[in-house]
């Protein structure tokens, strides 16, 4: 994704652009979020259809373990997607879904709905 939601909001020009634009749902959503993707969770052997997130990387919890099978690089990612938006469907997540970027497969492992206009999904992913 490209820095246009980082310069819009460092111009103050990010409403009149979202209004200009007719795209305010997904733009207001996005903005602000450095790295945003449609997904696809896999829950069980089902494939859900593609959710708009935004992905937030965490550098300080990469780690490499070491095992009988050698290093394995472990990796956490927060999936954040909307609930109650007027317009864009609430983020369908539960603990357990799986999801790939990359080369990496990812497993959610907590769930906090609890917040103000946002769902929050933590991953763990084996490289």
């Amino acid at each position: 994704m490209t820095q246009l939601p980082n310069f819009l909001k460092w111009t103050g020009q990010a409403a009149a652009w979202i209004e200009t634009v007719q795209r305010a749902p997904d733009v207001e959503f996005m903005a602000g979020y450095r790295t945003g993707a449609m997904i696809s969770l896999t829950r069980g052997a089902t494939i859900l259809p593609a959710q708009l997130v935004a992905i937030a990387h965490s550098r300080s919890q990469q780690k490499s373990i070491t095992g009988a099978a050698g290093q394995v690089d472990k990796n956490e990612v927060t999936l954040i997607g909307v609930q109650h938006h007027p317009t864009l469907p609430n983020f369908d997540v539960q603990r357990g879904d799986r999801f790939t970027i990359g080369p990496t497969r990812y497993e959610i492992t907590f769930v906090e709905t609890a917040l103000d206009g946002r769902i929050e999904a933590q991953a763990t992913g084996m490289e």
